[in-house]
């Protein structure tokens, strides 16, 4: 079927340019999990969470300075930019403590979970109803959480607590992704981003400084991977999914997050060596499955008022 033709150049563009910076981001989101393995066999979780804190404020900061703009949001939207901080510090701890008591590959799947969670949300703050189908998708993905929470991994003793601190980190997510909007839609990303990671970074690094930043020396591997987490994952894949929110709206780029568990599952096996288990697979399918019937009945989010995104 031929395209509307209704449908303007601009918009034709502004989609290619929303599915780009979306997947990018998400696609290094989902060999996240496997990095930050390899990471934490020097880094403490919180040493690691403040480095990439650290790096991923240090690099947007140059990059607005370079550009002759403000470090920081504009006054009026500084006080969610500190919330946005908070959240994000607590995101990325429990997903770090997390990934010390389970493998990457489960992680990848609870963490596709976040799009029905996030529709959840934009339901009890007003912004979507969701239909009858939708909360059978709700319960569907959740019964496949709770399968790929079955099977313990053998080489994982407190296997249980790392998977739930995922299943609880697709809240902080959720919660950043639904507050994030109007902020970053008036703001840009990139002041957003750097004014969220400043205050993740002070919240992460002085009880990381106090406790140690390492358990064990570091290697050109695991320094590798802080850095990868800190410049890629934080800063760059945080501001052009934060433009690609904006443009879009939190709805339709979280339901681009059925790719993500594919890409863990890939990395996971082929650079960790991780098994790859029938209860994975098949409550990762019924993950997606719960998330596709709550996505395709209803309406998407509407991108917040304001200015556009940083990357436009």
């Amino acid at each position: 079927m031929s395209a509307n033709p209704q449908l303007t150049e601009q918009t034709r563009n502004a989609r290619t340019v929303f599915s780009g910076k979306a997947l990018l981001a998400i696609t290094a989101w989902g060999m996240s999990f496997v990095v930050t393995r390899v990471a934490l066999e020097s880094f403490d979780p919180l040493g690691l969470v403040a480095a990439r804190m650290i790096m991923g404020a240090a690099l947007l900061a140059l990059i607005l300075r370079a550009g002759g703009r403000s470090v920081m949001p504009r006054p009026a939207d500084r006080p969610m930019t500190a919330l946005l901080g908070a959240i994000f510090a607590v995101h990325l701890s429990i997903q770090a403590y997390g990934m010390q008591h389970t493998t990457a590959i489960n992680a990848g799947w609870i963490i596709g979970f976040i799009p029905a969670v996030t529709a959840v949300g934009s339901w009890l703050l007003g912004r979507e109803r969701i239909a009858g189908v939708g909360w059978l998708g709700l319960g569907l993905g959740l019964a496949g959480v709770l399968l790929v929470m079955a099977e313990k991994p053998p080489q994982f003793d407190r296997a249980r607590l790392g998977d739930l601190l995922q299943l609880a980190s697709c809240f902080t997510w959720a919660a950043y992704a639904l507050l994030a909007v109007r902020p970053v839609g008036a703001s840009g990303a990139l002041s957003v981003t750097a004014g969220a990671m400043v205050i993740a970074a002070l919240l992460t690094g002085i009880p990381a400084a106090l406790a140690g930043v390492t358990h064990a020396p570091l290697t050109l591997k695991t320094a590798l991977a802080a850095g990868f987490l800190g410049l890629i994952c934080s800063a760059g894949a945080m501001c052009i999914w934060s433009s690609a929110l904006v443009e879009h709206g939190p709805t339709r780029i979280a339901s681009l997050q059925y790719v993500q568990p594919f890409i863990t599952l890939a990395t996971g096996a082929v650079v960790l060596g991780e098994p790859i288990t029938m209860n994975a697979l098949s409550g990762g399918a019924c993950v997606l499955l719960g998330v596709w019937l709550i996505s395709s009945r209803r309406p998407n989010v509407a991108p917040a008022p304001g200015g556009p995104g940083d990357f436009d």
